[in-house]
């Protein structure tokens, strides 16, 4: 009895790792996309992911979940350059260039404490939000095509 269970145990193990073929219109990993970002960029915790009306591609990650391996004087691009988180707000287009990017603390306003979710309206508003306990806010932009 425990070998035929071990045996069907084994055979539907092995059924479960077995690769599904991939579906028509399904999705797949595409390792170029996004296009490499200026001025040494690089992205923290991705914590929300839109796309608008004309395919762009927008997100909101979290500069300040870098940790120094990922950044500064530790993190060398090829040509030895010190690696800087990226604006908190970037949008690509369908084709993964870097369009805009905007957000992080500043001076006048104030910005969220961990960033969390972003959300792209039907006429081009991009809303954005926090979730930590300071956060009680949402933000709301419309970005021109020259900003």
């Amino acid at each position: 009895m425990k070998k035929t269970f071990a045996a069907v145990f084994v055979l539907l193990s092995l059924l479960g790792c077995a690769q599904s073929p991939v579906r028509e219109g399904g999705y797949a990993v595409d390792a170029a996309w996004p296009k490499p970002l200026p001025n040494n960029w690089t992205i923290g915790q991705v914590a929300g992911i839109a796309v608008d009306a004309r395919d762009h591609v927008w997100l909101i990650h979290r500069p300040k979940t870098l940790i120094d391996e990922e950044k500064g004087r530790r993190a060398l691009t090829a040509a030895r350059q010190m690696l800087r988180p990226a604006p908190a707000v970037i949008e690509f287009d369908a084709e993964g260039n870097l369009l805009r990017a905007w957000g992080g603390p500043g001076a006048g306003y104030e910005w969220f404490e961990n960033e969390h979710g972003i959300y792209v309206d039907r006429q081009g508003n991009v809303w954005v939000g926090g979730n930590d306990p300071k956060d009680h806010q949402l933000s709301s932009s419309r970005p021109t095509e020259n900003s």
